[in-house]
């Protein structure tokens, strides 16, 4: 049987950790926490009866080229006030999240991969106000990347494929997104719903299984620039009633539903309704708002 926790690294130690390994720890493989500003290279955390790492509390430090592999809990965890950086890292497998980012926690992801966890790809909690920088995300068992509660953040140069749900859906947070694609979603490429305001800029949707971008209940919003949806199975956009949605320069291209278009300037209000003109043979509009009924 393995150690209670692999590495727990606290108070205010700055530990250099190169190439070592926390395979079967009972709970978490490295814990960071108080004030405690690490630097981890190279290390691994494989089959943790938790999360693989985890920062709580004002932890900080950096963690580069690690792996977090098949833990029962989140691949990584962050918590609390903390703040780490992670870069190059990989969390693989795992019966949850791939990476969970809670409460007050901000901390930045360069070059992080997350490959067919369980759960959600990446969660965004709580406050957090995490910036995620060239991340992939493929196979998630969930949505791809869900961004919840009052979570802010940003989320730039990110890729999320064949995720088995929403490829990013956004619930009552406002998040930013920039230059990100979700390819292959079984679900919405994107989805928001709840009081939420979030901002796309230049995102590409790609065949995905459901609309391409959807908008529900009251008071939610989004405000996209430049999106792309392309091959959705079903509407380009679906804007329901109560929503507030603007789209500027968005292109909607070969979707499988009424609603698909490739028109600039796109744009919808609160009161938003469908046209009264029924399109003729061959015709595109370019989204489908209020809430009529979705075409099966």
């Amino acid at each position: 049987m393995g150690c209670t926790i692999g590495f727990h690294i606290s108070s205010t130690a700055q530990p250099v950790l190169t190439g070592c390994s926390a395979v079967g720890s009972i709970t978490h493989g490295v814990l960071l926490s108080a004030t405690t500003a690490p630097a981890l290279n190279n290390v691994e955390a494989r089959d943790s009866g938790g999360s693989g790492f985890v920062a709580i509390e004002q932890a900080r430090g950096t963690l580069s080229d690690c792996l977090a592999e098949n833990s029962l809990a989140a691949g990584i965890l962050v918590r609390g006030s903390a703040e780490p950086t992670l870069q190059r890292t990989r969390v693989t497998g795992g019966k949850a999240e791939g990476i969970l980012l809670d409460a007050d926690s901000a901390p930045r992801f360069d070059l992080v991969t997350v490959h067919r966890a369980a759960g959600h790809g990446i969660v965004l909690a709580g406050g957090s106000r995490a910036r995620l920088r060239d991340v992939e995300i493929v196979e998630a068992g969930g949505h791809g990347l869900h961004a919840r509660d009052e979570a802010r953040g940003r989320v730039e140069t990110t890729s999320v494929v064949d995720a088995a749900q929403c490829g990013v859906r956004v619930d009552g947070a406002s998040p930013a997104f920039q230059d990100v694609a979700a390819r292959g979603s079984g679900a919405a490429g994107f989805a928001a719903a709840g009081k939420c305001a979030p901002e796309l800029i230049d995102t590409l949707i790609e065949d995905s299984g459901g609309d391409g971008i959807t908008v529900t209940d009251d008071d939610a919003g989004v405000t996209a620039v430049r999106a792309r949806v392309l091959r959705s199975r079903g509407h380009g956009a679906l804007i329901g009633a109560g929503t507030a949605a603007e789209l500027t320069e968005c292109e909607f291209t070969d979707g499988k539903a009424d609603g698909s278009g490739s028109p600039p300037n796109a744009r919808c209000g609160r009161r938003a309704a469908p046209s009264p003109e029924t399109p003729g043979p061959g015709s595109v509009t370019p989204f489908l708002a209020a809430a009529s009924p979705r075409s099966s």
